[in-house]
Parts: structure tokens; C-alpha cells; sequence
């Protein structure tokens, strides 16, 4: 008998040895957005040494990042972003007026009071967008709708040129490139999807396009559930593919199409967090990198946002109320459910769409299936009744007037807990775990259980002849 219980013994303590070795806890994304500020105030410093800093690409980022989670130090972040543009407007290249006027912005900034917005638009014409970079395009766009701006009307460019310009450099596989045509890039996939995200509902080309760089972007998942670019994956590529997952509406934790052996890119950014806190480049990488971890940071911004149904990453308006937000996500869930011959309900629910401020309708990211299924009823409406953001094509100033001129701005204010703990919809922390350690698992628990069956019937054994 105490040979047994030393095995039973022995047994326990190499399951408590071995299973975490197996199995690692996947911080909550609430837990891994502290560590960062942990990690920035061990590196760079508090907020008032990373605004002091602003105009340098990291530290605009995190000023960006501060603002969209509704931490503190908003408000310097937004004074010194103004204060850089103001005392170096004359040097600053376009993607730094972008950069800045985002950070700005998230931080409760009205660039287009504040000479940002025009200083950013300025040198973008609709005759010379063939003669800009792709990644100078997609934030020209992101600056003009993180308030949902006019442009203005001097300025000869429209929404439309934008997009136009930026799908003509879609490749077959449906990635697009940097420099060179036989070059995709995943990282710059991604960052398109995040600008068109708004334009898909209601607008054909776009929504086409959108869904097959959502295949490439699905393609260039590993089987860690990280993303490559250029054939190595890497903490940057996986950030660019969650924020962009976000902004087209999918939900990375069910989509088939973005999970790998049980995992999801939530599971594969995790895979890049360091000890203190930051994120590495790759799987090669020693310690943490700045840029990795900035991009981390607001992809793991991203999904809480999309999990609590509040604004896109780089949507900036006050945030809807919390009846506008159910009334949006019961609206997408319900047609998802949708069956294609149940044109009774898809009917119903056209007239609850139609009744969403127009601005708002980005959010129903799956309105075309509802549009196909209710295409001859859909007819019967006015333009009035059911513009979709196709409108914002064509006319090259984004939704109606009326609606732009209630849009205004306010900083957030707040710490990392201002951001609410995923809903009790979404899926929970989970652990990161192989086919292995499952197995290992299993026969553990197996083979203790079959020696407590053992012992029990040793001690019954015993008690019965008096041994």
C-alpha cells in the first residue's frame, strides 16, 4: 500500500510539474493593456514624457492609443500634438500630419478647427493620388473619417478618388502592395481594410474587394495563429490583421477563417508578450520592441472596443448610446441569422435599418446579404429612406450635412478601467494549449484515477481481512 501512495504521490507532483509547461494562461486583454503602460513607463517614461515626445512615431502612437482606451493624460497628448504641428507644420511630411492629426484627434482634437485636417489634406489632389503611396492614401482616409469631416471646398479630392485609387492597387490574390506589384503586403492589406471597412455596406466594388483581402489576409495565417508578411509572421502583421478584423466586423474569436488549432490571433499576439510587458518583433526576437508593442497595444484597444460595441478604432465621434449600439448589434446578428428565403423577416428588419441614422449604418457590416435577399422590396424605398454609404462615394462628401453638423468631439478621460470587461456574449480568457499537453492531460487524470480505484480497493481489502 505505500508503494501505491508513493506513486499516487509522485503522480501528482509531476502533473503540477509538467501541465504548465503545457499550458500557459492567456492574460485578459484588460491585463496585457496594463502591462503595456507598464512597460512604456519603464522604457519611455509617464505620459508627460511621452507627449513631450510627440512628433516622434512611437510616442504619437501611444498619445493616439491613450486617447481610443480613455486613459490618462488625454489632454496632454492632444496639447502637444497641436503644439508640434503648430511650431513644425512647415517640415512635416504627409504621413506626419496624419499621424499627428490621429493622435490629436483621439484625444478629443477638432482637426478641423485646429488647421490640422487642411495640412494633412494639403497636395492631395484627385489627378495626383496615382503618384502617392498606398499607406499615405489609406490615412489621408482615416483622417478625413475619424470625424466623419467634409472636405473642403477648395480642395480638389473626393472620398471617391481615395478609394478608387486604393482598390486599383489590389493584386489578384487580393493583397495589396507598397512599392512593387510583385510584392504583397500583408501589414498594408490590413491597414486598407481598416480605412474601406465604413465604405463596404451598400457599396458593391468595395465590399468585394474588402471580402478578398480578407481571404489574403486569412491565407497568411500560420498554424500558431500569427500572420506573415512577406513569409514571416510577426507581432506587427498580427496587430494590423486584428485591428482590421475589428473595423470590417468580424468576430476573430468564431471566424473559421481566422483560427488555427483551436487558437486565435488574440492567442498569436499573446505568443510575442514579454516579461515586462512589451511585445517582440518575432519568435526570434529578444526583448521588446517599441513599434511591436505600440501596435499590439491599440490592436488589443481594437477588439475591446468591438467586443463592447463602441465606436471603430478610428471612428472618433462621442460614442453612440448604449440603446443605438444594441439596436445595431441585434440588427447584424439577426441577419446573420437569416435565411435567404425568409424574405418576411429580412423585409422587417430592411425597415429597422432604414430607420438607423444615416452615419450610423457603417455599423451593419453585413447589410448586403440583407440587400440580397430583399432586393426587389429594397427598391420600393426612397434614396431618401435607405442611403447607405454608397452615397459617401459618389458625392465625395461623407453623409448628409444635417447629420455631420451634430457630430462634434470630446476628450476621453479616465484610466484603463474605463474600458468595460468584454461582455458575458464574448468568449472568455483562454489558455493556450497543444494537441500535446491535452493528451498529456488526459492521461494524467486517466491514470490517477485508475490508481485511486486501485487504492481504494487495497484499503477495502485490508479493512475486510484485518491487514
Amino acid at each position: 500500500m505505500k508503494r501505491i501512495i508513493t506513486l499516487f504521490s509522485v503522480l501528482i507532483i509531476i502533473v503540477f510539474q509538467t501541465v504548465p509547461a503545457f499550458a500557459e494562461e492567456t492574460p485578459s486583454l484588460e491585463d496585457a493593456i496594463a502591462s503595456v503602460t507598464a512597460w512604456q513607463e519603464s522604457t519611455i517614461g509617464d505620459m508627460s514624457v511621452v507627449s513631450s515626445k510627440a512628433g516622434e512615431n512611437v510616442c504619437d502612437w501611444l498619445i493616439f492609443s491613450v486617447g481610443r482606451m480613455g486613459g490618462s493624460g488625454c489632454e496632454n497628448g492632444k496639447d502637444a500634438a497641436e503644439r508640434y504641428f503648430r511650431e513644425n507644420r512647415d517640415t512635416l511630411t504627409a504621413a506626419d500630419l496624419e499621424r499627428l492629426s490621429l493622435a490629436a484627434a483621439a484625444c478629443g482634437a477638432d482637426i478641423s478647427s485646429n488647421g490640422m485636417l487642411d495640412a494633412a489634406l494639403d497636395g492631395f489632389t484627385d489627378e495626383n493620388l496615382s503618384e502617392k503611396l498606398i499607406n499615405q492614401l489609406i490615412f489621408t482616409l482615416h483622417t478625413l473619417d475619424c470625424g466623419l469631416y467634409e472636405i473642403p471646398q477648395d480642395m480638389k479630392l473626393t472620398r471617391r478618388a481615395l478609394i478608387d485609387e486604393i482598390l486599383s492597387r489590389q493584386l489578384e490574390s487580393g493583397a495589396l502592395y507598397m512599392m512593387n506589384e510583385n510584392t504583397p503586403e500583408t501589414d498594408i492589406t490590413a491597414m486598407a481594410v481598416s480605412a474601406l471597412a465604413p465604405y463596404a455596406p451598400g457599396d458593391a466594388a468595395v465590399s468585394e474587394s474588402v471580402q478578398r483581402m480578407l481571404d489574403f489576409l486569412s491565407s497568411q495565417l500560420t498554424d500558431e495563429c500569427t500572420v506573415k508578411n512577406w513569409g514571416a509572421p510577426s507581432c506587427e502583421t498580427t496587430a494590423q490583421t486584428i485591428a482590421a478584423l475589428c473595423a470590417a466586423g468580424v468576430d476573430l474569436r468564431i471566424d473559421e477563417r481566422f483560427t488555427r488549432n483551436g487558437m486565435t490571433l488574440l492567442d498569436g499576439l499573446m505568443s510575442y508578450r514579454q516579461s515586462d510587458g512589451g511585445y517582440a518583433h518575432n519568435a526570434d526576437s529578444k526583448g521588446s520592441d517599441a513599434y511591436a508593442t505600440t501596435q499590439a497595444l491599440y490592436a488589443m484597444i481594437a477588439e475591446v472596443r468591438f467586443e463592447n460595441g463602441r465606436r471603430a478604432l478610428f471612428d472618433m465621434r462621442n460614442e453612440q448610446t448604449e440603446e443605438l449600439s444594441r439596436t445595431i448589434r441585434s440588427i447584424g446578428s439577426r441577419i446573420a441569422a437569416l435565411e435567404t428565403s425568409d424574405t418576411a423577416s429580412a423585409e422587417a428588419l430592411m425597415k429597422e435599418y432604414a430607420a438607423l441614422p444615416v452615419s450610423e449604418r457603417m455599423y451593419v457590416s453585413n447589410y448586403d446579404k440583407l440587400q440580397t435577399i430583399t432586393s426587389d422590396y429594397a427598391a420600393a424605398f426612397s434614396p431618401d429612406d435607405i442611403a447607405t454609404n454608397e452615397g459617401v462615394c459618389v458625392s465625395g462628401s461623407i453623409f448628409a450635412q444635417t447629420d455631420l453638423s451634430a457630430q462634434t468631439l470630446t476628450a476621453a478621460s479616465g484610466d484603463v478601467s474605463a474600458l468595460p470587461a468584454p461582455s458575458s456574449s464574448a468568449a472568455p480568457a483562454r489558455r493556450r494549449s497543444s494537441p500535446m499537453a491535452e493528451t498529456a492531460i488526459l492521461i494524467t487524470i486517466g491514470t490517477a484515477a485508475l490508481l485511486a480505484i486501485v487504492l481504494n480497493h487495497t484499503v477495502f481489502k485490508n479493512k475486510t481481512t484485518g491487514k
